[in-house]
């Protein structure tokens, strides 16, 4: 198995207590892994764009595994972020009214920042 499936606790036992500079190395690893797989949410193109709204009109928005099928090395859940987040239809792309501002600060006033 490699390193990149182990959680730290699973590597401990597998490999024994990791010294500093091995503990530094796997999570370099891992947060290159993060990196390349927050790409396709932070910096898609029109066509990866294009594909997904495709895919979700064809197998409808609840099947995740089958779409991300069409997005080698993407997770269900990545496309499930993009299309929830940023294309769905009823995401509304707009500043927020007087009202809906003064409804925030009555709540943070309120509740804080918990």
């Amino acid at each position: 198995m490699e390193a990149s499936n182990f959680t730290w606790v699973e590597a401990w036992f597998h490999w024994g207590f990791p010294k500093t500079r091995e503990c530094w190395r796997w999570g370099e690893e891992t947060r290159q892994a993060e990196v390349v797989a927050t790409a396709f949410l932070m910096a898609s193109g029109s066509k990866d764009h294009a594909q997904l709204i495709k895919l979700v009109d064809l197998h409808s928005p609840r099947n995740w595994s089958l779409i991300s099928a069409g997005f080698p090395g993407r997770s269900g859940k990545s496309c499930r972020l993009r299309w929830c987040n940023q294309l769905s239809p009823a995401v509304q792309h707009r500043p927020f009214t007087p009202a809906e501002d003064a409804a925030i600060v009555a709540a943070h006033a309120k509740h804080g920042n918990k």
